[in-house]
């Protein structure tokens, strides 16, 4: 071993008392305890944007340094120590072989740096211990811990917990990815949890759902702005968030913690395995690579630097496996479950996407469209939602899934990427109706990289695509054909004459049948975040609007704009069924739940049917 068995005695003395010394050494001798890497440590904005100035970035030989002085020994827990485990545990971004667990442990006053045991078992007792280990904390990671356990078994469920000085963690579950020949998995995504707007009552529920093999947290996991007045009254006791806008790293470093003190969020981390990504409100609203809507230099500084606070607490506080250092900022990566699914988890945030084209720049430009270009922005090939490097990986993820024999392949994504109708007021479209920017923040506003994937899909054959989405606040199920109002075409507008009121699905296409689908879209509801409220006005404008799009979407197949809650995908080697539950309110921790709604693909039809 590396460490000095008088350094293991200092250890365990320290974990379990004096009179079990003796045992636990000889025991340690065979099972290797070792202090291990913290992995909040691994800070990946050293490997910001180039745009990210040097004097915001924390300089690796520091990063270095720290992990040298807090694993350097002895240094021995004092169970006199009252610290304790209010953030909860989790387990994330799982392997055949590999899971990361995470905690937050909340130290004393006179706490410098703490000690944090783990063990993981193969009994809920924990009496079977599969592995064990010792990670330091400080300030430095605002107490977080987070550790990646290796050599495990595949498709097995384990147990874990934490200690530090007096304290032990609730015991948490997790389970490793299967390999080889898969016959089911069950896939649970949520998005969209804002904490003042109401209880998480869907994180409950999706705490009780049952052989769940992961848990997708499609973004907007929180919520940056300050608390406003009514929230001091809206619930008893208050679900209130700080005074401030998040924009300094102390600031994400809270509302990441006041978030992770939420019991119905941490019931659905201890018992699941979890695989997150970003979106805006991460960060904060609209945000893209070089800027947000609601980020204003002259006051809040640089972006560069809240963007690099930003991203440093969420890996601090997110059970992730970082991708790798010399890609900047980059989340994007997959996970293989068997030969029956690949799961591939894509950025359409921070580092591809292209400004907005409804977002003014910042600062403004003044006697100028800029920021405007609503219509004319959709003829520039070189707009990118996801970049070119992201864009070339998603495609080879696509192919490489099909090429290994996988049946299906989910696609992890943030924004709406189905085509979404709008009236056009343009005398040269003769009033076309048609999804110019049917929805700006979307994939309507980066035609070219949507057209550059389903291309990819159509060209070399790849069926079993199914689109999971978050950030709308609301239910849209569709097909994904290339262009569901217009003829086949690059552009959007086309030959707009050519096209009767509804337009068009493209060559071959049949509404009915799915022929001409390229993929499915499942955009799920939000945990809490509103669409319209949550009032009986708000349930009549929600039908309201369903029915409408109902009328202009002749590729939709389902919508609810009333209601949060959850969906899960159960696939097989012959169909994907999608069921959406939702929870029959969020202003109350006492609800029902309805999972009533089902809808169904068969493997090979890119098309969605009742269940």
């Amino acid at each position: 071993m590396a460490r000095s068995l008088a350094f293991c005695a200092l250890l365990v003395v320290a974990l379990f008392g004096t009179t079990l010394a003796a045992r636990e050494l000889s025991l340690q001798a065979s099972t290797g305890l070792e202090l291990v890497q913290n992995m909040a440590y691994l800070k990946p904005i050293t490997n910001a944007p180039e745009s990210v100035s040097a004097a915001i970035q924390e300089p690796v030989i520091d990063a270095t340094m720290r992990r040298k002085l807090l694993q350097s020994g002895p240094l021995v827990d004092d169970l006199s120590v009252a610290r304790s485990f209010q953030h909860g545990i989790a387990s994330g971004d799982p392997t055949a072989t590999q899971v990361i667990l995470w905690t937050r442990v909340t130290p004393v006053a006179a706490d410098t740096r703490a000690l944090v045991y783990f063990k993981v078992a193969a009994d809920s007792g924990l009496n079977t211990i599969v592995t064990q280990g010792a990670v330091a904390t400080d300030a430095g990671v605002d107490w977080t811990v987070k550790v990646d356990v290796t050599g495990l078994t595949p498709s097995t469920t384990y147990y874990y917990q934490f200690y530090s000085g007096s304290a032990k963690s609730a015991v948490g579950r997790t389970r490793t990815l299967p390999v080889g020949d898969v016959s089911k998995s069950r896939i649970a995504y949520v998005t969209c949890s804002q904490y003042p707007d109401g209880y998480f009552n869907a994180y409950r529920s999706l705490a009780g759902e049952p052989d769940i093999q992961a848990v997708l947290h499609l973004g907007d996991y929180m919520y940056e702005y300050a608390a406003s007045a009514a929230q001091a009254t809206k619930f008893s006791p208050p679900r209130q968030v700080q005074a401030f806008q998040t924009v300094t790293l102390e600031q994400y470093r809270a509302r990441h913690a006041l978030y992770k003190t939420d019991v119905d969020l941490q019931e659905a981390h201890r018992v699941h395995p979890w695989v997150i990504v970003w979106d805006d409100h991460d960060s904060t609203n609209n945000a893209w690579r070089n800027g947000a809507q609601n980020h204003k230099t002259a006051t809040q500084g640089p972006w560069e630097a809240r963007l690099a606070a930003s991203v440093r607490a969420w890996y601090e506080y997110q059970p992730v496996r970082q991708v790798q250092f010399d890609l900047k900022l980059r989340i994007y990566r997959s996970f293989q479950i068997g030969n029956l699914l690949d799961l591939i988890m894509v950025d359409t945030r921070i580092i591809g996407r292209d400004r907005q084209t409804d977002d003014p720049p910042d600062p403004p430009v003044l006697n100028t469209t800029a920021g405007n270009e609503k219509f004319a922005v959709l003829f520039d090939r070189t707009r990118t939602m996801l970049g070119e490097t992201q864009l070339e990986w998603l495609q080879a993820q696509l192919s490489d899934s099909k090429g290994r024999g996988a049946v299906w392949r989910m696609i992890g994504n943030q924004v709406l990427f189905t085509e979404m109708p709008v009236t056009i007021d343009d005398p040269d479209t003769n009033g076309y109706l048609g999804p110019v920017i049917g929805y700006s923040d979307g994939w309507d506003a980066y035609p070219e990289t949507r057209f550059q994937v389903l291309d990819h899909i159509r060209r070399n054959a790849i069926d079993n695509v199914v689109v999971a989405t978050g950030d709308w606040h609301g239910t849209v199920v569709s097909d994904v054909p290339f262009y569901p109002f217009q003829t086949w075409g690059r552009s959007y507008l086309g030959n707009p004459n050519q096209n009767s009121t509804f337009g068009k699905l493209g060559v071959n296409a049949n509404f009915t049948t799915g022929l001409g689908s390229m993929a499915t879209e499942i955009t799920v509801t939000s945990v809490t975040s509103a669409f319209f409220g949550e009032t009986e006005a708000a349930r009549a404008s929600a039908v309201k609007l369903d029915d409408t799009l109902k009328s202009l979407m002749p590729h939709l197949r389902y919508s609810n704009h009333f209601g949060h809650g959850y969906a899960i995908t159960e696939f097989t080697k012959t169909d994907a069924t999608h069921t959406f539950c939702f929870v029959s309110t969020i202003l109350s921790p006492t609800y029902t739940l309805d999972c009533s709604k089902k809808l169904k693909q068969l493997s090979g039809t890119n098309h969605l049917i009742d269940a």
